[in-house]
Protein backbone atom coordinates (compact mmCIF):
# COMPACT_ATOMS: atom_id res chain seq x y z
CA UNK A 1 0.00 0.00 0.00
CA UNK A 2 1.30 3.25 -1.09
CA UNK A 3 1.18 6.18 1.36
CA UNK A 4 0.35 10.01 1.10
CA UNK A 5 0.68 13.17 2.69
CA UNK A 6 -1.88 15.82 1.90
CA UNK A 7 -1.77 19.30 2.49
CA UNK A 8 -4.36 21.58 2.03
CA UNK A 9 -6.02 24.52 3.96
CA UNK A 10 -9.36 23.49 2.53
CA UNK A 11 -10.56 21.04 4.93
CA UNK A 12 -13.76 20.38 2.97
CA UNK A 13 -11.45 19.44 -0.28
CA UNK A 14 -8.84 17.25 2.16
CA UNK A 15 -11.63 15.20 3.14
CA UNK A 16 -12.72 14.58 -0.53
CA UNK A 17 -9.61 13.56 -1.33
CA UNK A 18 -9.07 11.23 1.37
CA UNK A 19 -12.14 9.64 1.11
CA UNK A 20 -11.70 9.24 -3.19
CA UNK A 21 -7.30 7.93 -2.61
CA UNK A 22 -8.48 5.60 0.23
CA UNK A 23 -10.72 3.88 -2.53
CA UNK A 24 -8.33 3.52 -4.83
CA UNK A 25 -6.04 1.86 -2.21
CA UNK A 26 -3.90 4.50 -0.69
CA UNK A 27 -3.05 5.22 2.98
CA UNK A 28 -3.74 9.49 3.16
CA UNK A 29 -2.04 11.34 5.99
CA UNK A 30 -4.09 14.65 5.71
CA UNK A 31 -2.80 18.22 7.30
CA UNK A 32 -4.41 21.67 7.14
CA UNK A 33 -1.50 23.63 7.40
CA UNK A 34 2.49 23.90 7.13
CA UNK A 35 3.21 23.39 10.54
CA UNK A 36 1.03 20.12 11.47
CA UNK A 37 2.64 18.96 7.63
CA UNK A 38 6.36 19.42 8.93
CA UNK A 39 5.17 17.26 12.53
CA UNK A 40 4.01 14.43 10.00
Amino acid sequence: MSELLLIDDDQELCELLCSWLSQEGFQVRACHDGTSARQA
